[in-house]
């Protein structure tokens, strides 16, 4: 399987995949993230879609699609639950390292 910076490349940038299917053959496929090496695929497939100005429909209904599964692995791995924690609390950590 490729990895998104071997996509073959013209004219020096990478030539996204214009199909759903080409999309996920390609870049990432569309599936549950379970480790940190699939979310950093998934994250650099994201990354370079959404770095282009124009997508097409199937591009960015992929690209959409990618994001909320990207989101769910990291509302479960990386969330952090500051409750009633009020703005000056929450960087008070940080003034008090400068």
């Amino acid at each position: 399987m490729k990895k998104v910076w071997e996509v073959k490349k013209l004219g020096g940038a990478p030539a996204i995949p214009e199909t759903w299917l080409g999309l996920q053959a390609k870049l990432c496929p569309l599936r549950p993230i379970h480790n940190k090496k699939d979310h950093n695929r998934a994250v650099k497939a994201a990354s370079l879609l959404a770095s282009q100005n124009i997508l097409n429909k199937d591009q960015q209904d992929y690209l959409e699609s990618l994001s909320l599964v990207i989101d769910s692995y990291e509302q479960k791995h990386f969330a952090t639950d500051i409750g009633e924690v009020t703005p000056i609390e929450a960087i008070s950590p940080c003034s008090k390292k400068m």
